[in-house]
């Protein structure tokens, strides 16, 4: 099942596969959990070795991404914030991160140290994103209601503030002197002795590019605290949906995520609308990052994009149990890291094969690894043509069984009473493929009493042969059979059949047993332990 989603079959049944696939596959190395919610992932440089700083809701720390134990570096530290983190941000050079507290304290540690070098003044509205200017003397605050903030580095205090948008500001990112003067129109009419730009985005579907400077004569956009500065608009895009993040690659290519869907912008080009569009997710887009070559997606459809920041052709995806809430690659594309909505995080590796080295077995191996699909699914684009560098593999048609006919009908629910007579490894198989499509509760919504207990009964007898990660999709069907169906008025509607009521009883207190022994070593398990310990009261209460 993995990250397989078809578009198109093809009635040849052969796979399309490009150079540019078999030289982007990224193998998993690295993994960890967090306690809290994941705030930020970027990765920085230093001394010629990648490092990937986490932001969870209270603790930073800096991690070598190659080595599996999570061990921290040089002093072997972390900052912990007794305030949770709301966001948080990376100067250019990696030296310096800038944090947002709930209490509304704004902070800059040192990296190396993790000691608070800077506490900035604060300011009267609740911030909700932020980011270091490109010339690295400024930090510049977001607000919920869409006021921007500029504040001096070097003192901590308050420049200005001045409304930006009509909604909460979600992200800043600096611009490169260089493109910004390129675009700005007003540049060369005013005598600017200090300059930089920056690109904020908000729900009010709006995308600002700024211009921050100092100049001898100023007549417009005025600061009242300091009227050596200030801030202009040099231009404006709309993506027509409440904007969740924004990045730029190549110095020229803005690209921007709202709702299910991206837009791409040429900044060069004076035209305010976008070169193209990509709208194939299945949920919100929650985060990009993007470098010279690539750009990653995250998405609340449990599922990571790659794509070419060239030519913005689908690379590749990566399927998860969880939502994608933040994403990051490196700069040389080695490394790419994704964090998911319960706190975990993910590292992949890039395993790039080289042209000259394809020999046999390395294209069987590649055989293995890609199912039936066409090159339109592969490449992402319209009018797609193979290339003679392209290699066809040909694929025999996989036989249909009677489980697959009803997964392409939609049949849920017929589907997983087929898999209770199946082993375990159908069965949750299937809840794996209905939790990444979004369709559990469609199956756990029953109204029959004896359909729900043959459920809990294959779970119970079959719960000694779960993994860890297994336990969370359980969980999943657990919780949704309690929140899906009510629970209490079917067990009263039985109670004339007193022994099927005890009968779901026993087999959920036979899942609360197994459970309780693994909570013990595995913290993730500890949702589980409250939807099962909810049930059992349940039970209880219409058992006496």
């Amino acid at each position: 099942m993995g990250d397989y989603c078809p578009i198109e079959i093809e009635l040849s049944r052969k796979v399309i596969k490009s150079e540019r696939s078999c030289n982007n596959r990224y193998s998993y190395i690295n993994s960890g959990k967090e306690d809290g919610v994941i705030r930020n992932l970027e990765f920085s440089t230093s001394s010629g070795n990648t490092l990937l700083n986490i932001t969870s809701e209270n603790k930073f720390k800096v991690i070598d991404p190659s080595i599996k134990e999570t061990n921290y570096l040089k002093d072997e530290g972390s900052f912990n914030s007794k305030q949770p983190i709301l966001a948080s941000t990376l100067r250019k050079d990696g030296k310096l991160c800038g944090i947002i507290l709930e209490n509304g304290e704004c902070i800059a540690i040192d990296v190396d140290t993790k000691r608070v070098i800077r506490r900035f003044e604060r300011v009267e509205e609740q911030l909700t994103s932020i980011s270091f200017s490109d010339n690295k003397s400024k930090i510049i605050f977001g607000g919920s209601t869409g006021k921007l903030s500029v504040l001096e580095v070097s003192t901590g205090g308050l420049i200005f503030a001045i409304p930006a948008h009509g909604d909460i500001i979600k992200c800043i990112i600096p611009l490169s002197i260089e493109v910004g003067k390129f675009i700005d129109d007003e540049f060369s009419k005013h005598d600017i002795n200090e300059l930089s730009y920056f690109i904020t985005c908000s729900y009010d579907s709006k995308i600002n590019i700024w211009r921050l400077s100092t100049a001898d004569n100023v007549t417009k956009g005025q600061s009242e605290n300091n009227n050596k500065f200030q801030l202009n608009i040099i231009r404006t895009y709309s993506h027509s949906f409440p904007v969740e993040c924004i990045g730029v690659s190549n110095d020229v290519t803005l690209v921007s995520c709202g709702g299910d869907s991206i837009k791409i912008w040429n900044l060069e080009n004076p035209n305010l609308s976008y070169v193209k569009e990509i709208s194939n997710f299945g949920r919100t887009i929650t985060s990009i990052s993007l470098n010279n070559n690539f750009f990653v997606v995250g998405c609340l459809d449990h599922n990571l994009y790659l794509y070419e920041s060239n030519t913005f052709e689908f690379v590749r995806s990566f399927n998860f149990n969880r939502g994608v809430i933040r994403v990051a690659i490196s700069q040389c594309s080695t490394y790419i890291v994704a964090g998911l909505e319960d706190g975990s995080w993910v590292i992949r590796k890039r395993n790039q094969l080289q042209n000259e080295g394809i020999i046999d077995e390395d294209l069987a191996e590649i055989k293995k690894s890609y199912r039936t699909g066409t090159s339109r699914y592969f490449k992402r684009g319209r009018e797609v043509t193979i290339e003679t560098i392209d290699t066809e593999v040909n694929v025999n048609k996989k036989p249909q069984t009677k489980l697959d006919k009803m997964l392409r009908s939609y049949s849920y629910k017929k589907a997983l009473e087929l898999t209770l007579n199946m082993n375990w490894s159908h069965f949750i198989s299937l809840i794996e493929l209905l939790s990444s499509r979004g369709a559990i509760h469609l199956v756990a919504r029953e109204d029959d009493f004896n359909k729900i207990v043959s459920i809990l009964k294959y779970i119970s007898k079959n719960l000694g042969k779960c993994t860890p990660s297994q336990f969370i999709l359980i969980s999943e069907l657990i919780e949704h059979i309690l929140h899906e169906n009510n629970l209490i008025s079917i067990l009263d509607s039985c109670q004339t059949e007193n022994g099927n009521v005890f009968e779901i009883s026993e087999y959920i207190k036979r899942i609360s047993q197994k459970i309780t022994l693994e909570v013990k070593q595995h913290a993730i398990l500890k949702q589980l332990r409250s939807a099962v310990d909810i049930i059992i009261q349940s039970c209880k209460k219409n058992l006496t």
